[in-house]
């Protein structure tokens, strides 16, 4: 969950009386804490609505995709619990923004130099927060390390929960669908293979209702019956077998390549940024 404090909105609105445009985004940046990260000169926050804090290592570099990858599987940051603001426990929030400030700082401590993302959808509402990182290989990969919660919701079961992780490869553009991909399935960082990707998912949706139509047919028409060979209905029944199998053996190599659930897409991506 992404979220600003608009603490320098007097300021501006002095800066815009006593001073041209260039002067005063002069002197906003002079009057900015360089501790925090800011965005349309307002302050970018954490679940506790205390500024986000990147602690970035002069001595980070950038590094393969590979070995990001490696860092992400190793980083437990996923694992943690999500709260939300306002939760009736009174626990302390932590929140999307939480989970991009502490894998960017568990990064940079690594030697990894990371990026925060800030994300504005489309239809509005709270955006959210995730990682980049500038690859040597592959360019710009993005990573979207936020446990259970809305921003993390499995489309089909809880499977991801069982494989002990959340981490998500994160497809950004644009104009387009926000997309995440579970690390085992993520086989590229392109936003081309997040559309073969959700394309996929779709035919495997389709086929699954199909084959269960189907299934549930099949068991009502042979229970409770005796088919004898050389007949008619016992070659329709085998040549319905056949067909039954042949969609399940479809939708077995499909689950090898996309999985049997995945990550909901949040909406339509308007604006993101990131800061290194």
């Amino acid at each position: 969950m992404k979220n600003r404090n608009l603490t320098f909105i007097f300021l501006i609105m002095v800066c815009g009386v006593l001073l041209s445009a260039s002067g005063c985004e002069m002197l906003l940046k002079e009057l900015q804490n360089h501790n925090y990260i800011y965005e349309n000169g307002a302050v970018l926050v954490d679940g506790r609505d205390e500024p986000i804090r990147l602690k970035n290592n002069p001595e980070a570099v950038d590094v393969t995709f590979k070995e990001v990858l490696t860092f992400i599987r190793l980083d437990t940051t996923d694992l943690r619990e999500y709260i939300d603001r306002g939760n009736p426990n009174g626990a302390v929030p932590f929140v999307c923004s939480d989970f991009a400030e502490t894998v960017h700082n568990n990064a940079e401590t690594a030697g990894i130099r990371a990026g925060y993302v800030s994300i504005d959808w489309a239809e509005g509402g709270i955006g959210h927060a995730i990682d980049a990182f500038e690859t040597t290989d592959l360019g710009p990969v993005y990573f979207d390390c936020t446990g259970k919660s809305l921003f993390s919701q499995v489309e089909e079961n809880d499977s991801k929960i069982a494989m002990g992780s959340w981490d998500k490869v994160a497809y950004l553009e644009l104009g387009k669908k926000y997309g995440a991909i579970g690390l085992e399935y993520a086989k590229s960082p392109d936003y081309a293979f997040f559309e073969e990707y959700d394309q996929k998912w779709g035919e495997y949706k389709q086929l699954l209702g199909s084959y269960n139509s189907q299934v549930k047919l099949y068991n009502q028409e042979i229970e409770g019956k005796v088919f004898h060979r050389d007949t008619a209905d016992y070659q329709r029944i085998q040549l319905w077998e056949q067909e039954l199998i042949t969609k399940e053996n479809a939708l077995d190599k499909l689950v090898l390549e996309i999985g049997d659930s995945r990550y909901r897409p949040l909406g339509i991506v308007s604006n993101f940024e990131i800061h290194w």
